[in-house]
């Protein structure tokens, strides 16, 4: 998606339920994700955080640059709630985890991380 395709998609869904955004917010939240893999996904996950922390029962529906900073930004909120549940996991399960993901993930030379395709007899 575009820059302006995903500040539609940020903006549009919101508006139609009466909630507004702070100025120039939305236009951080599309550069944080524009071009990431998985960009869509990864949307999703950050305004659902960013609903939670910023409109409670009650609250005002705005959405604000302190609450988009408090999640962590797009980055951010993935990566907090994949720490919250490798800490619930047994320090055999973490190890077990790590291990998983290392099968799964390659290393560039400039430690960019990309992908690697795993079948499920090697993940046993």
């Amino acid at each position: 998606m575009t820059l302006g395709e995903l500040e539609a998609a940020i903006e549009r869904p919101a508006a139609r339920h009466g909630v507004t955004y702070e100025p120039g917010l939305v236009s951080q939240i599309a550069e944080d994700v524009v071009g990431q893999p998985g960009e869509l996904p990864l949307l999703q996950y950050a305004l659902t955080e960013l609903w939670k922390q910023c409109i409670g029962e009650g609250s005002e529906p705005y959405l604000t640059r302190q609450g988009y900073e408090a999640i962590g930004r797009v980055q951010g909120a993935l990566q907090r709630r994949a720490n919250l549940l490798y800490e619930e996991f047994s320090p055999v399960d973490q190890a077990f985890v790590r291990q998983l993901m290392m099968e799964l993930v390659q290393l560039g030379e400039a430690q960019e991380v990309s992908r690697r395709r795993a079948d499920w007899e090697q993940l046993r």
